[in-house]
C-alpha cells in the first residue's frame, strides 16, 4: 500500500467519477457542489466500536467548488454500500451543528470562561446555575401598565423607549426571553437586560444612562417634536438646483 495525499488523488479523477448533487438548501437555493466519493477500506466496525456491527467503509469524499474549483477533502466511516448522495446530504448538515456548537457554547458561558479542563467547567458552571438562571419575574402596577402602554404608542426618536416597553410588557405577560425576542425580533440578551433593568430601577431603568462628555442640550420630547415636523410638514417653497425647482411628489 502507497500512501498518497488527497491531492494526489484528485488528480488522477475522471470527470465521469464527480456527480453534481447539492448540500441541502441556503439562503439562495440549492447548494450545488460537483462531488466525488472513493471507497479506500472496508473493515469490522466491531474492531473499532462495539455497538458497530457488519463491514464499514473508509472513505474519502471530495467536494469540488463549481466557480472557482476550489477542493474541500473530508474522511468518511460508514456502512459499506452508503451511497455517495446519503454522504452528501450528511455533509450538508456540518453548518446547522456548527450553529448548534456555537449556541451551546453562547449558552453555558464557554464564549465567556476558559475550560481548561471538563471538571473545572463542571464546577464553574454548576455552581453558577446552582444560583439561578431563571428569568427575572415581572408584576406591574396599574400606573405602570399605564405608562408602559403609553410608550409603545411614540414615534420618532422614542422608538428605542418602545421597544424597551414592549420587552417589559411581554415579560409582565408571562413571556420567556425567547418568546419576547422571536415576537420582536430582538437578542433575547438584549430583552435579558432590559428586564434585569426594569426589575432593578422600575421606570427609570428605561431611559438610557448618562454618557461621558456634555450634557445634553435637548430632550427627547424636543428631539421626537422635531422629528415628527420634519416628516410631517411641507416646506413652504420649494427649493431649487441647479437645474431649476425640485419637482414635488
Amino acid at each position: 500500500m502507497v500512501a498518497v495525499s488527497a491531492a494526489e488523488i484528485v488528480k488522477t479523477l475522471d470527470p465521469s467519477d464527480w456527480q453534481h448533487l447539492s448540500a441541502g438548501d441556503g439562503t439562495k437555493g440549492p447548494r450545488l457542489h460537483d462531488w466525488c466519493y472513493l471507497e479506500l477500506a472496508d473493515l469490522a466496525a466491531d474492531e473499532f466500536n462495539a455497538a458497530n456491527h457488519g463491514l464499514w467503509t473508509r472513505g474519502l469524499l471530495i467536494r469540488r467548488n463549481m466557480t472557482d474549483g476550489e477542493f474541500a477533502y473530508l474522511t468518511t466511516w460508514c456502512p459499506a454500500g452508503t451511497s455517495i448522495g446519503t454522504l452528501v446530504n450528511v455533509e450538508g448538515h456540518r453548518w446547522s451543528i456548527e450553529d448548534s456548537f456555537e449556541t451551546a457554547k453562547n449558552e453555558f458561558g464557554l464564549d465567556r470562561n476558559e475550560a481548561r479542563s471538563w471538571h473545572g467547567w463542571h464546577r464553574h458552571e454548576g455552581a453558577r446555575m446552582a444560583r439561578g438562571r431563571a428569568a427575572v419575574s415581572i408584576e406591574l402596577d396599574e400606573a405602570e401598565q399605564t405608562a408602559l402602554s403609553a410608550l409603545t404608542r411614540r414615534h420618532g426618536a422614542a422608538q428605542s423607549l418602545a421597544m424597551r416597553a414592549r420587552i417589559v410588557l411581554g415579560a409582565a405577560d408571562g413571556l420567556t426571553n425567547k418568546e419576547i425576542a422571536a415576537k420582536l425580533d430582538v437578542g433575547a440578551h438584549t430583552v435579558g437586560a432590559w428586564r434585569k433593568r426594569f426589575a432593578s430601577d422600575r421606570m427609570d431603568g428605561l431611559y438610557d444612562e448618562p454618557r461621558p462628555g456634555a450634557p445634553r442640550q435637548i430632550g427627547d420630547e424636543e428631539i421626537a417634536a422635531t422629528v415628527r415636523k420634519t416628516l410631517e410638514t411641507l416646506p413652504k417653497e420649494p427649493r431649487t438646483g441647479a437645474c431649476g425647482a425640485w419637482p414635488r411628489r
